[in-house]
């Protein structure tokens, strides 16, 4: 699941849209697509019509970072956070 959302993103696709559009595929077809379809779901093999249609426009198609909603509340980039907990390779913000 996490690497199509990341795919999603990568490719300017809202994650919610496409798993909207995946599920109702599969439910106009009742099933999910059989081996020879699945490939052409994938979202970075979707048509440019169904991309734009599913694309994030106006919004960034880099995850929301997570903020703190209390004022002791530490942020997953925060110095509260080791670094041994951080994604290996993401810069964290300065």
């Amino acid at each position: 699941m996490f690497s199509i959302i990341q795919t999603c993103q990568m490719n300017d696709i809202s994650p919610r849209a496409y798993l909207d559009y995946y599920f109702t595929e599969c439910e106009k077809r009742r099933a999910a697509p059989g081996e020879t379809e699945i490939e052409s779901f994938l979202p970075h093999k979707l048509t440019d019509r169904v991309k734009e249609k599913l694309g994030m426009a106006g919004r960034n198609a880099n995850p929301v970072r997570r903020t703190a909603q209390f004022e002791d509340e530490p942020t997953p980039d925060s110095a509260a956070c080791p670094a041994s907990a951080r994604s290996p390779g993401v810069r964290q913000a300065a």
